[in-house]
């Protein structure tokens, strides 16, 4: 492979780039082509399902128009009086013409009137009423001549409407015409016999006026299936034929609705077409067309065109962008090889030249750094090495042992002890005990007890610091709540808070207290009041979301907004702290805990 490569980059880029275009116009060509046609082929069926979806149920509710009629005559009152009338006296004339005023009415109400060729209701007697649709056609008015008709027993015993395709009238004496049947059976009003039936003709009009504005093209066929019989629709006309064709492959997927297929057929002249059905709502009918081959092949010729233009496009592209690369690279890699032949033999001056604004030029900038670098560490290497002893030194005075400090203060308190100053040993015991506290570390959760203590040890503190004006009680409502678990320097920052914020501020003596109690048998709350000057809503806002953190406090880095993360980091949102406040009246902060014991966290 690199003995069929030229030796120059320049060359084996050319070489790469332009094989590289070729390959990827051939492969966008194909795979443009393939989804053109597979888009192409699934637009013009989703078209086509659709103008067959519409026409096949408009047709659809016309055929179901002429089903509520025929249901009609069997089952109107007036209707049925008539047929069972046994004599033909004055009465039996007066229910025969209430009969057709009211099935005349019932034709001239209906959607298909204009459709409607003939409406006989008869008798087990052969008497009848009809209703003619039009003047001028004329039709022998015979009902045992229907009784006759072949499909007539076939019509009759049919549970439902049953369709038998399309038939030339044969109770029409002036004109052959097509019509489509309907012969349905009336029953007694206990529907236990059959009294008579009901005829109905309907012009094939109702199927082709449906087809006056759809356009096909010319090597494209409409077929409708009625029952058992297919009919192609040309011209207006419903030519009968037989659908022998064999289906070659069935399409799934390329649908909107799943009353239609898709088939690719092999008719008796050996030619295949792709043939799509949407099956009506009417029990045994459906319409078929088939695609269209020559708009597939008028599509496909002039994307023929496109892609060639395509290709020439990118070709044209891929050759000037090799050369205009191959120009834009050589320049620039001359100069980097200069550059870096001059590092190695110990130039580090900047080269301002190979800095370009391309990615060159950050190869350039890199190697500028470089040798920039290289200068920087060698005289940082001098500096690193004057600041180590002074660095060492620094790290020995930082190293007190924090026993000296504890021991010291223990020197202090005996001291105090020792000349009567109770108040300064206090002070001194209470302040080691806190820093010892704090510097011990452990167990991020303890004890409701043990947070008590701290507590008390800070607030000791803070008494002797305001002259003893301050007060503080601890209330725990049980003895199971001081082995309650809380997050270790819970209450400190919000005894604090109450201290500097709500009591100081008032300028006289202030009192704090603290009520741990249970709200249920699951959460613990702990009640920090005082009796301070409150805190207006957006200083509560601030407080809970940090924006107030006092430099001043104990701890710097856990203030009041840290308690509350830290309470629903460890126990979930459902725990945390609240603040409630009246301006004048005093401060509540309330944490909120789980009710755990320390044996059984």
């Amino acid at each position: 492979m690199h003995k069929l490569l030229p030796k120059s980059i320049k060359l084996r880029i050319s070489l790469i780039t332009i094989s590289f275009t070729l390959m990827i116009t051939v492969l966008m060509a194909s795979i443009s082509f393939y989804l053109f046609q597979y888009f192409n082929e699934k637009n013009l069926i989703q078209n086509t399902e659709f103008s067959l979806q519409l026409v096949t149920d408009s047709i659809a509710a016309d055929m179901t128009e002429l089903t509520y009629l025929s249901k009609w005559c069997g089952s109107n009152k007036t209707v049925s009086d008539y047929l069972e009338y046994p004599d033909k006296d004055n009465r039996f004339t007066l229910l025969s013409l209430e009969a057709y005023d009211r099935l005349k009415e019932e034709y001239q109400n209906s959607k298909i009137s204009e459709y409607i060729k003939r409406i006989m209701i008869s008798n087990n007697r052969n008497d009848y009423i009809q209703v003619i649709g039009k003047a001028h056609d004329f039709y022998n008015s015979d009902p045992e001549g229907i009784r006759k008709l072949p499909f007539f027993d076939k019509l009759m015993q049919s549970d439902k409407i049953k369709w038998i395709g399309i038939v030339i009238d044969p109770m029409a004496r002036t004109r052959a015409e097509q019509v489509i049947p309907v012969i349905r059976p009336i029953y007694n009003s206990y529907r236990a016999s059959i009294i008579g039936f009901a005829y109905i003709t309907v012009s094939t009009d109702v199927i082709t006026d449906h087809f006056k504005n759809y356009t096909i093209p010319n090597d494209s066929n409409l077929i409708i299936t009625i029952g058992e019989l297919s009919y192609l629709i040309k011209d207006g006309s419903l030519i009968p034929v037989k659908k022998e064709e064999q289906v070659i492959k069935t399409i799934n997927n390329v649908t909107v609705n799943d009353k239609t297929t898709v088939e690719i057929v092999k008719y008796q002249d050996g030619s295949t077409h792709t043939v799509i059905t949407y099956i009506s709502a009417l029990k045994g009918w459906s319409i078929s067309q088939s695609l269209s081959k020559e708009q597939f092949s008028k599509q496909r010729q002039w994307y023929y065109y496109l892609i060639l233009f395509s290709c020439f496009i990118i070709l044209s592209v891929g050759t000037l962008l090799t050369l205009y690369l191959n120009h834009m690279i050589n320049v620039p890699i001359k100069k980097i090889r200069k550059k870096m032949k001059g590092i190695s033999t110990g130039d580090f001056s900047l080269d301002p030249s190979i800095e370009w604004d391309n990615e060159l030029g950050e190869i350039g900038k890199g190697i500028n750094v470089l040798s920039g670098d290289i200068v920087h560490l060698m005289e940082k290497r001098i500096s690193d090495e004057k600041h180590k002893n002074e660095l060492e030194y620094q790290i020995l005075l930082n190293q007190i042992n924090p026993h000296f400090l504890y021991n010291t203060l223990n020197s202090i308190k005996w001291m105090a002890t020792i000349q009567n100053a109770t108040g300064i040993a206090e002070l001194v015991t209470a302040l080691a005990r806190l820093l010892k506290k704090v510097a011990k570390g452990g167990n991020q959760l303890i004890t409701i007890q043990e947070e008590l203590s701290v507590l008390n040890d800070y607030f000791l503190i803070q008494k002797y610091r305001y002259g003893g004006t301050l007060t503080m009680e601890s209330k725990v409502g049980t003895e199971d709540l001081y082995d309650c678990i809380i997050p270790r320097f819970s209450l400190q920052p919000l005894v604090e808070n109450a201290i500097f914020h709500g009591i100081e501020p008032k300028g006289g003596p202030g009192f704090i207290q603290i009520n741990v109690s249970k709200t249920d048998e699951t959460t613990v709350n702990v009640n920090v009041i005082d009796d301070g000057i409150g805190m207006t809503a957006e200083l509560i806002h601030k407080t809970l979301t940090g924006q107030s953190e006092d430099s001043s406090a104990f701890f710097r880095k856990i203030g009041i907004a840290n308690v509350n993360n830290r309470i629903k980091h460890t126990f979930g949102n459902d725990y945390g702290l609240s603040i409630r406040s009246e301006s004048g009246k005093g401060t509540t902060m309330t944490i909120r805990i789980p009710y755990i014991k320390k044996n059984d966290s």
